[in-house]
């Protein structure tokens, strides 16, 4: 006998609930289970060849690029007018000088400026920074030199918390500390014991005196 050829229909609900029909082989509740195969759940899955996942694209620049050499963005201050007249915060090369290319905007001077006038939206604010320009004071070295001097700390100088010293084992073995926390209870219930018996002493002394 020869075998029976499996078709795509052998493992649906076919003659049950309804005839043949091509929806059947992508509905899961009109699907039936094969033995010792998973679950269908009616998708159409692609062809063999196919390969999942995401391309590897090919970056233009590799690590030993970015290491020789550092790309800067070609973005122009002039397309923003906020930034009109800013200057960075470098100062140039051999150190700080009393120019105005080495002073910076002071952004929070001109903020309160504009809130003073009642201008309080982003537009306006930015409008204020590209008609007002306001600078911090230059640097000066001498004064710079003096605000970050340190101070001097000896060599042998330790920062941190000291620890706590180790707990001796033998003590913990030997129970000192249990017998310690019991000696201290009893001298203070023998010390509360001796305060109660001289208060009925006081009264009765007081008592005969009046």
């Amino acid at each position: 006998m020869a075998a029976q050829v499996e078709g795509p229909f052998n493992y649906t609900a076919t003659g049950v609930l309804g005839d043949q029909r091509n929806s059947m082989l992508q509905n899961e509740l009109h699907l039936r289970d094969k033995v010792g195969h998973i679950k269908s759940r009616g998708y159409q899955l692609p062809m063999q060849s196919f390969v999942y996942g995401l391309p590897n694209e090919k970056r233009e620049y590799s690590a030993a690029d970015a290491l020789a050499s550092w790309k800067l963005s070609h973005y122009s201050l002039n397309s923003d007018p906020a930034l009109r007249g800013w200057t960075g915060n470098y100062l140039p090369k051999g150190g700080a000088s009393k120019t105005k290319a080495a002073s910076e905007r002071d952004f929070m001077t001109m903020n309160k400026a504009a809130v003073a006038d009642g201008l309080v939206t982003t537009e306006e604010t930015n409008d204020y920074r590209a008609t007002h320009d306001i600078r911090r004071s230059p640097w000066n070295r001498k004064e710079l030199s003096g605000k970050m001097r340190s101070r001097r700390l000896p060599p042998t100088m330790v920062f941190g918390i000291p620890s706590r010293p180790s707990t001796p084992i033998y003590e913990v073995i030997e129970h000192k500390y249990q017998d310690q926390w019991m000696k201290e209870r009893q001298n203070l219930l023998s010390n509360k014991r001796a305060e109660e018996v001289k208060k009925p002493e006081v009264m009765s002394a007081g008592q005969e005196f009046t």
